[in-house]
């Protein structure tokens, strides 16, 4: 007889490397396919790639790879499995523009892959039955997934936050959430990661103010990086140099990239003449530009790391100059390469904002203990799976759950 089986082949003890298998007798669907990042003792211009080998046994049973949102730990991977395995691939608009370029960059073709609505669209794959919402994160366009199963509902929220007034204008919706777990919810695998910080997590919406406050002091070139795929960073960022008067630059493939997949689906809004080339910005005054750039962990041969070793082949930095970090050092073994980074940048007389002085300059895009809480009340399950965190992070997911009547037999650390 069939049984149901959630299956996480990675993203277990670590945040990233996120991929997870929901199976029921010979029908298999796959929620997100990301890559790990190397720790300090490892390669670090490598990539951390699942064990693919219980999909590449069970192929024949694989109905559909669903994407959650943008970031690499979350589809990172996707290239390598899919010149391992044929499926058609499920996400939201931007998620599906990052997605079709990544693929492009590795030359694979002919892979299907469907724009979902979370507004409307409902997916029949296999004994499955998936209907993606909204939820809020650091990246617009991420959908939790409601899906029916032969026994019972699963709900699958990844990396979220309850944030009222992000920068896309599109907040969780909480009301389609409850409408799906109105007939009972079986289980939610959802993120775990901010489960030992307390409180509510910060809307992105006081970030802005935070960047606008240091860049109008500032009198040299800006250099202001974040996540290449941090649009909605992006943005706030594009809306402060145009309230101040400075031209902008995207400096770093991938940041121009995704810049340009984002306006032209959509997801990114300036006016035109903001935007200019790295050539013409350099002939700009110095209090005239901000450069959006890549490399905002410390990666050896990012934009950032070239201009600050004098590598780069068009831009300097030096005294009177700030750099703008919008991002924390998440990835393990990234704080390493960053604090290296920003110790380079100061011997040079550069004005760095960044992680360790209490600027507030970014905000985790990860529910806190109150909002873990407020999904739980919401979802009502009967079983907990705590995802993409470490031991320590799912042991205090579990603390919340039990906290809030849950058998402790009925929480999965996985």
């Amino acid at each position: 007889m069939a049984s149901l089986k959630f299956i996480a082949l990675s993203g277990t003890t670590d945040v990233t490397e996120n991929l997870y298998v929901y199976e029921y007798g010979n029908d298999m669907i796959i929620v997100d396919c990301g890559v790990g990042f190397p720790g300090p003792k490892m390669d670090s211009a490598g990539l951390i790639i699942p064990d693919f080998t219980y999909i590449k046994k069970n192929k024949n049973k694989l109905r559909g790879i669903l994407i959650s949102h943008g970031h690499e730990d979350h589809l990172g991977a996707l290239p390598f499995l899919l010149k391992e395995v044929q499926a058609p691939v499920y996400a939201t608009k931007l998620v599906a523009g990052f997605i079709k370029d990544k693929l492009s960059e590795h030359k694979i073709k002919k892979v299907e892959i469907n724009i979902i609505d979370p507004e409307n669209d409902v997916l029949s794959l296999g004994v499955f039955k998936v209907t993606p919402f909204r939820v809020s994160h650091s990246v617009p366009d991420g959908v939790g997934f409601a899906i029916d199963t032969p026994e019972g509902k699963i709900f699958h929220v990844a990396d979220y936050k309850f944030d009222w007034t992000p920068v896309d204008q599109k907040p969780f919706d909480i009301k389609k959430a409850a409408i799906l777990a109105s007939n009972g919810t079986l289980a939610v695998a959802s993120d775990c990661l901010g489960s030992t910080t307390p409180g509510y997590t910060e809307s992105e919406e006081e970030i802005e103010i935070r960047i606008e406050e240091i860049i109008r002091k500032e009198r040299g070139q800006i250099f202001f990086t974040t996540i290449s795929s941090n649009i909605s960073r992006m943005q706030q960022a594009l809306s402060v140099a145009r309230k101040l008067g400075r031209r902008v630059a995207f400096i770093g493939r991938s940041t121009d990239t995704k810049a340009q997949i984002a306006r032209d689906l959509g997801y990114l809004h300036y006016p035109r003449g903001l935007v200019v080339s790295p050539r013409k910005a350099r002939g700009l005054a110095k209090d005239k530009v901000m450069y959006i750039i890549s490399g905002s962990y410390g990666q050896p041969g990012s934009a950032l790391h070239r201009v600050a070793h004098g590598e780069h082949n068009l831009l300097s930095i030096g005294p009177g100059d700030a750099v703008i970090f919008s991002s924390d050092p998440a990835p393990p073994g990234s704080k390493v390469s960053v604090d290296a980074l920003v110790d380079r940048l100061i011997r040079l007389n550069v004005e760095v904002h960044y992680y360790d002085i209490q600027e507030n300059l970014h905000v985790s895009g990860h529910g806190s203990q109150e909002d873990i809480k407020m999904l739980f009340a919401l979802l009502k399950p009967k079983y907990y799976l705590p995802i993409g965190g470490t031991i320590r992070h799912m042991r205090d997911y579990r603390n919340i759950a039990v906290g809030m009547g849950a058998n402790p037999n009925e929480v999965f650390e996985l």
